[in-house]
């Protein structure tokens, strides 16, 4: 295990530990964008937590976080491809952190040279830490996992979404129709909803407005954990796409042909 591995998970669980400590009905809370696009004292609560870990192991690494001024300017695709740093989610979820939804998630990824090589996940409410290093498959709680092995879409094939922007949901609901009668779920932490998709417990993912910091870690860990991720026509994507089909390679290169 190398000295950034042990970084991740520290930090990680650290920040699980903290934002634990807040009560969603008391917490601070301010308005960025718009209603649904919240900040709250326990994301940067998170945030400081997860950066004092990282800097006193390696004082010298950059930072980036979604909640910062820096992390805004810099967290654009066409200013990353040569990164070499972490990026990090404080609470990926904020807004169902803020609604008591214990449906939130921690994530840090380090980035090498503009490429995914580390990435953890926690889930503070299920106690699940999720770790990927590329090429060294992914775990949970120590324990390997992979994707679900359904290849069909029926009503055993449970799917979902996230929702991002004015209509963008129902977008992807509207594909969705097109893969007969199948689960969906519409669950509001894309990291969350990526580590799922990474041990099994949902089959697919669409979503169309996914940012850097979401990506960092959770698409490394899906991808060592099994799962094929393109856009909405077929192509690779990187943690830098918005756009992601994500699961099985079987269902994604199904879902491309029926909504293509």
């Amino acid at each position: 295990m190398s000295d950034r591995v042990e970084v991740i998970i520290q930090a990680a669980l650290a920040a699980g530990k903290e934002i634990l400590k807040f009560d969603p009905n008391t917490v601070e809370t301010e308005v960025k964008s718009t209603a649904g696009d919240l900040v709250t004292a326990a994301d940067l609560a998170s945030e400081k937590i997860i950066t004092q870990t990282i800097k006193a192991g390696f004082p010298d690494d950059v930072v980036i976080s979604e909640e910062t001024k820096e992390g805004q300017e810099l967290l654009v695709p066409d200013k990353l491809g040569q990164l070499t740093g972490w990026v990090i989610d404080p609470i990926d979820g904020t807004n169902n952190f803020k609604k008591g939804m214990a449906y939130s998630g921690i994530s840090i990824g380090y980035i090498e040279n503009g490429q995914s090589t580390i990435g953890a996940v926690y889930d503070p409410y299920r106690k699940e830490l999720y770790i990927a290093e590329k090429g060294k498959g992914a775990t949970r709680n120590g324990q390997p996992i992979h994707v679900s092995d359904k290849t069909v879409f029926d009503a055993g094939t449970r799917v979902c979404t996230s929702n991002s922007y004015e209509g963008g949901t129902q977008a992807n609901i509207d594909r969705f129709t097109k893969l007969g009668h199948v689960w969906v779920d519409v669950l509001g932490s894309a990291v969350l909803i990526m580590t799922d998709v990474a041990c099994g417990r949902l089959d697919l993912y669409h979503h169309n407005g996914l940012k850097p910091w979401d990506n960092a870690a959770a698409f490394l860990i899906a991808k060592e954990a099994g799962a094929k991720t393109t856009n909405l026509q077929g192509q690779p994507t990187t943690w830098l796409t918005s756009e992601v089909i994500m699961g099985n390679p079987r269902l994604v290169d199904e879902f491309v042909a029926r909504t293509n």
